[in-house]
């Protein structure tokens, strides 16, 4: 438990304790008795008492608390291997505010400016001690010329590093952070809220409505556990994310930009020079000469203004070129490619994985295609290594190529292609049209219309298709198992003799030029024949059947008032009853 050390009041005036070379605790106890405590080695944990003590923590990495009185704090020199921690001064416990400076100078404790009237200063004098531990109130903390690590705890503290490497760790509160010489950090390590820090000198950094104050002369900035933006001024910093999806935007100059936890992103939004980002580890980032280091754990970057080339690594990327003519290559993960419609022409390259691209963020309509031709309105050239294409909020046209591709429309009324490969469609909002391909089997493609009014269309094919939508991957020619999905709405057939089956829901179905059976089956249908003596049912809702040219057969039921349109052949009705409606042609 450590050693305790008790005096009888009045009787002695100084003590002085030797401890050993083992992990000692020291609790002062008494009022007015000066006592030197002169630990040893050891990781030793040395208490004053009210009175002007003397703690010497000699070798380890010992903890001095030097409670009331004008004390001397001495941590000791380092014996021990392997290198020490360090000393701490822990001022934790303190009732008032307290002005620390490792300067050796007894001047520490109490704050002057912060003391209850007729209460004096301390007089403490904090010697060969690397760690200072503020108290919960307003506090200056002040290294020396060593490697210094201040802790401001609670309070809106001033941390001061003077020379030396030092690590500032501010705690709640406004505090302001001055690392000085050489290489200082500053650390939110534990915190847990999302931070925005700015190395501008400004007091709006840390938490929402925290105020802390990062100034430019700290080089290395250590995000906490949440989702943090981290800025740097002029000339070379390390900025570390820490926990959480982070955002590092390292200004001009050589900077070092470390991911650590979570899906960090580099940006270079707003740079008006082209740049050249990589995601490897390797010195060569940013403008020209700049030669950042963009760190293998961030795994996304944005591009600026300028014509940048952005590229990927082998883990899973969004990469954004931003404005300007960019060539955004993937790398080895599945990843997305963000474009534009900004005027400028951008490449995508997608390379090992499966890859994405997206214009999500559009402002106007796009037209992508996935085969290495130059397209749209602004020529983008989006090569074949690029597997899959998202649209913008706009109407778009998507073509895929002949791998296997996932084309998702978005909002908007958008034409998707899928080419040859078992493609997936996905149109989204809004009135799309879905071509899954040519029709070779084994290329089963899966079309989902979502909401609105979509259309699935096999009118190029000149084998006989067979569609019914919602019934699963039994769709398309003969082997071909492509899956109409129950959110397209209308099916339009080819020049063979086809099968088309609706559900349950209102569809509008369209035989096309060959002979063709068309079923409306539940819902109020719309149904046509087109072309070839074709055999078109109503189903279980009130349909509007027509026919073609050549002689067709209608099959109604009865009570449901449908409307056939029988066309120019002489066409038989059956199941017709007298609240049809009918035109001419139709027998009986």
């Amino acid at each position: 438990m450590g050693d305790e050390v008790r005096c009888p009041l009045g009787a002695i005036t100084t003590v002085i304790v030797n401890g050993l070379d083992r992990d000692d605790v020291f609790f002062l106890l008494n009022d007015d008795v000066a006592i030197t405590v002169n630990a040893g080695d050891g990781d030793d944990d040395l208490r004053g008492g009210p009175g002007s003590d003397t703690l010497r923590g000699d070798g380890g990495d010992d903890t001095l608390r030097g409670g009331a009185g004008a004390d001397v704090l001495d941590g000791g020199a380092h014996t021990l291997l392997p290198a020490p921690i360090g000393d701490t001064a822990d001022y934790g416990s303190s009732s008032t505010a307290v002005d620390v400076s490792l300067d050796g100078v007894a001047n520490d404790g109490r704050d002057v400016d912060s003391i209850t009237p007729g209460i004096q200063p301390e007089g403490d004098n904090v010697l060969n001690t690397e760690i200072v531990e503020g108290s919960s109130h307003n506090d200056i903390l002040t290294g020396g010329a060593g490697d210094d690590t201040l802790r401001g705890n609670n309070g809106d503290d001033d941390l001061n590093g003077l020379g030396g490497n030092d690590t500032l760790e501010g705690g709640n509160g406004g505090d302001d952070f001055d690392g000085g010489a050489n290489t200082d950090t500053v650390t939110y390590g534990s915190d847990s809220e999302d931070l925005t820090i700015d190395l501008d000198n400004v007091a709006d950094d840390g938490g929402v409505g925290e105020l802390d104050n990062v100034r430019d002369t700290n080089e290395i900035v250590i995000g906490g556990v949440g989702d943090d933006t981290i800025t740097g001024a002029a000339g070379p910093q390390t900025l570390n994310g820490g926990s959480g999806n982070d955002t590092l935007n390292g200004d001009i100059g050589t900077d070092t930009l470390v991911g650590a936890g979570g899906v960090d992103t580099v940006s270079y939004a707003g740079r008006t020079a082209d740049v050249t980002v990589t995601l490897d580890g390797v010195a060569n980032d940013g403008e020209s000469g700049e030669n950042d280091n963009v760190a293998v754990n961030v795994e996304n970057a944005l591009g600026g203004d300028g014509d940048d080339t952005i590229t990927g690594s082998l883990t899973v990327n969004r990469l954004d070129g931003g404005a300007g003519a960019d060539t955004v290559n993937g790398g080895g993960g599945n990843d997305a490619l963000v474009g534009g419609a900004d005027g400028a022409v951008d490449t995508y390259n997608g390379n090992a994985g499966t890859d994405t691209v997206t214009f999500a963020s559009a402002a106007a309509g796009v037209n992508i295609r996935l085969d290495g031709v130059a397209s749209g309105t602004d020529g983008d050239l989006i090569n074949a290594s690029v597997e899959n294409a998202t649209g913008s909020a706009f109407n778009d046209t998507i073509a895929g190529n002949d791998s296997r591709n996932t084309l998702n429309g978005g909002a908007g009324n958008d034409t998707l292609n899928g080419g040859a490969g078992n493609d997936t469609l996905n149109g989204e909002a809004d009135n799309d049209a879905l071509n899954g391909g040519n029709g070779v089997a084994p290329d089963a493609d899966a079309l989902n219309g979502g909401p609105g009014v979509d259309t699935v269309s096999y009118s190029t094919r000149l084998a006989n298709v067979n569609v019914t939508i919602g019934a699963g991957a039994n769709d398309g020619a003969a082997g071909e198992g492509d899956n109409v999905f129950a959110g397209v709405e209308k099916v339009t057939g080819g020049r063979g003799d086809d099968t088309i089956t609706g559900d349950v829901s209102p569809e509008t179905l369209t035989g096309g030029s060959g002979d063709d059976t068309v079923d409306g089956n539940g819902g109020a249908d719309v149904i046509s024949g087109q072309g070839g003596s074709d055999d078109l049912t109503g189903g279980g809702a009130r349909d509007t059947l027509s026919g073609g040219p050549a002689g067709d057969d209608f099959h109604t039921q009865d009570g449901l008032r449908d409307s056939i349109n029988c066309g120019d052949g002489t066409d038989d009705t059956t199941d017709r009853d007298n609240i049809d409606t009918r035109t001419s042609n139709c027998f009986p």
